[in-house]
């Protein structure tokens, strides 16, 4: 695509506002892993949670929080975003991230089972694929 055409399409339906553009250039700044959502992936990621009406959100993996901004704010007052991160740098850049978003919340659970505990009306079956987080956990879903 086109450079001046994508920046054109980014600026209309994806802008970042001042505080998603600080949290994504804390990320380069701090040498974070450039596996982050795009600007266009996190609004898009938004508008498919308000188009599901979603209160709860798990996310896997909270790197700087930069798409936790974005689905925490796609969130009703009364949601709840739900963010394991393994390592405790990236939780605690998350946090920071979380925070200057003005965003209440869980801090980043270091593990799926401390959020089983915490949290045990949300449960999934984790592949193995996901072993950094530990084992899998194997619970009934609940509606």
């Amino acid at each position: 695509m086109d450079d001046k055409f994508e920046r054109y399409v980014t600026e209309l339906f994806a802008a970042e506002d001042p505080i998603l553009s600080k949290i994504r250039a804390r990320h380069a700044a701090e040498n974070l892993p450039t596996i982050n959502v795009s600007p266009e992936e996190g609004k898009l990621l938004h508008l498919l949670l308000l188009t599901i009406g979603a209160t709860n959100v798990l996310e896997i993996g909270s790197l700087g929080g930069y798409s936790g901004v974005w689905l925490a704010r796609a969130l009703p007052p009364t949601g709840k975003l739900i963010t394991i991160e393994k390592d405790p740098r990236h939780a605690r850049i998350a946090r920071e991230a979380f925070a200057s978003a003005g965003l209440s919340h869980n801090p980043p659970s270091t593990g799926l089972r401390a959020m089983y505990r915490t949290h045990p009306s949300r449960c999934a079956s984790v592949s193995t694929t996901l072993a950094p987080y530990g084992p899998p956990l194997r619970c009934p879903f609940r509606p």
